[in-house]
């Protein structure tokens, strides 16, 4: 009984983070987290990616956007409520009989994550949330810019995903002078530097970050607000990549 009473008091929950871009940008405590999981749930890219972790543990799909209640017009499908619920009956009795369960997300789990649900869904377990390096940190990396200098001028990091009308928003940060970074998913490009135009000069500098995180591939395109658009004519964009709009890239 004493034995069982203690492994029921070990299961846990964990929000782990791989980081975003190389294998090597995981964490030692990521690391550490995995090795001790017995249940692991991850979406696909991530499984393969670090499926050399994973050997020898019960594996399942984590979906996109679980437990948000998101629709599907933009990005992954999100798993269909009796996908979440098949999760929830796992994640419990494995937590319940003193197993380790990690969710696997990347980048930071508590911005923009894909992953973020589970925190909401499992609250009462009170799960552990390891970060990692997100987009963000690997961008501004490639940019060798610190951003945060005058405090005159604050970073704001916001969103504009495909399908959403963000005019007043988008125009009443520009108008705060703030430097603007963008977690972009399918984003209208034209139509956000537009709305930026009539607030901030066209001549603002703009620079977007594609791929950050992968060493090799990641890349940074710079402009202006009025010259951004037609600098990545032809290029090729991901779904999501990182916008920077203001006067600290300078």
């Amino acid at each position: 009984m004493k034995e069982q009473n203690a492994a029921l008091a070990t299961g846990r929950l964990s929000l782990v983070s791989v980081g975003v871009g190389d294998v090597d940008n995981i964490t030692v405590k990521a690391l550490k987290t995995i090795e001790s999981a017995h249940v692991v749930f991850g979406m696909g890219f991530i499984v393969k990616q670090y499926g050399h972790l994973l050997e020898g543990k019960e594996v399942h799909d984590s979906g996109h956007a679980s437990f948000l209640g998101m629709s599907s017009t933009a990005g992954p499908r999100p798993p269909t409520r009796e996908e979440e619920l098949t999760a929830i009956a796992i994640i419990r009795d494995a937590v319940a009989a003193g197993k380790n369960v990690v969710v696997l997300d990347f980048g930071d789990p508590t911005l923009y994550s894909p992953q973020a649900g589970y925190l909401v869904e499992f609250a009462d377990l009170q799960p552990e949330v390891v970060p990692g390096i997100s987009s963000f940190n690997a961008a501004n990396a490639v940019l060798r810019k610190e951003l945060s200098g005058n405090f005159d001028r604050p970073v704001v990091i916001t969103h504009a995903m495909a399908g959403r009308d963000d005019g007043d928003h988008l125009e009443t940060l520009a108008a705060a002078g703030a430097t603007l970074v963008f977690f972009t998913m399918g984003m209208d490009l034209k139509r956000v530097t537009e709305t930026l135009k009539r607030r901030l000069p066209r001549d603002t500098p703009a620079v977007i970050v594609r791929q950050a995180g992968f060493e090799r591939k990641q890349t940074a395109i710079s402009a202006t607000l009025d010259t951004i658009v037609a600098k990545v004519d032809g290029a090729s964009l991901p779904w999501a990549y990182l916008l920077y709009v203001g006067e600290a890239l300078k």
